[in-house]
């Protein structure tokens, strides 16, 4: 975290990200040039250490490892260009992010992805970052507060149950 403010802060780390989501690249590749932003490669103390004092067995070379970099993508950066995009009325900053944001493939799974998969999918894998961040919201407002009713797939779950 850090890493980042200090980017953001002496390395103009937020134009750099809105020029990337103004310019017109293909999905994969903004996801691209994104990881090679939010990489925050291991100098110093932390290439050898994980925790004060505490010594890894062979050094590592980046703090923040690919999936982390894609989580920050989907979770922070891609909201905060729509945010952006919004305040500022740029079509083509949100025309990317939302292109990047459907285009991108599944986050690690889940707690909460994993049994919405289970129980509301069948066993059926959710189909990119977008269906699963949809099922974490679907799980959070109705089924883990007991609102299966309320929600237009608990009733067909309730109501296929009821014709048997």
């Amino acid at each position: 975290a850090a890493r980042f403010v200090n980017a953001i802060i002496n390395d103009n780390l937020f134009t750099r990200v809105v020029e990337l989501f103004s310019a017109t690249l293909a999905p994969e590749d903004a996801r691209t040039g994104l990881h090679a932003m939010f990489d925050a490669p291991a100098d110093g103390y932390w290439k050898t250490h994980y925790d004060f004092g505490a010594a890894w067995s062979t050094p590592i070379m980046s703090l923040v490892g690919p999936g982390r970099v894609d989580d920050i993508i989907v979770n922070i950066v891609i909201p905060m260009m729509r945010a952006y995009a919004a305040a500022s009325s740029n079509e083509a900053v949100k025309t990317n992010a939302d292109a990047l944001y459907g285009s991108f493939r599944s986050l690690g799974q889940n707690d909460i992805t994993e049994r919405v998969e289970r129980w509301l999918m069948a066993g059926k894998k959710l189909g990119g970052a977008r269906a699963q961040q949809g099922a974490i919201e679907l799980f959070t407002h109705f089924c883990r507060v007991d609102k299966c009713l309320d929600c237009t797939i608990g009733k067909t779950i309730a109501d296929g149950f009821a014709k048997k």
